[in-house]
């Protein structure tokens, strides 16, 4: 039993440092959004467990194995893409550069915010996407 709380023990201390490297891809949110931020992330991390950490690591490792796409996998969707980017995202503008050329042809709008505008600024994104269906 003494085992068990030792393990429970790390996964509790590892709780707050998962919420702040989520909080940590803020940008210019208002007090407000990061409010919300910070509760979706303590609810994300409110039974993290042993298991769960086995099992996101497994997807983890799936996913590292993965066949990476070439831009001949979008050519199908030549004019049918659209890219929706953070203003100020985590992932540098060079990245940003690389997903688009692997699109072809892609409609691209930007959104005010960091990575996690795609939840604080839900109606934003939205808005994108119904604009570019309208438009194809």
């Amino acid at each position: 039993m003494h085992g068990f709380f030792e393990k429970l023990g790390i996964y509790e201390k590892l709780k707050p440092k998962l919420i702040k490297v989520g909080m940590g891809h803020s940008r210019n949110e208002s007090k407000e959004e990061l409010a919300y931020a910070k509760d979706m992330f303590e609810t994300i991390f409110k039974d993290y467990t042993k298991e769960k950490d086995v099992h996101i690591s497994g997807l983890l490792a799936d996913l590292m194995k993965q066949t990476p796409v070439t831009e001949a996998d979008f050519r199908m969707l030549k004019g049918k893409i659209l890219l929706i980017l953070p203003d100020q995202d985590f992932f540098s503008g060079k990245m940003q550069k690389d997903l688009i050329k692997l699109m072809h042809d892609p409609a691209i709008q930007y959104v005010s915010g960091g990575h996690l505008s795609t939840i604080l600024k839900a109606d934003d994104y939205v808005k994108v996407i119904r604009d570019f269906l309208e438009s194809i």
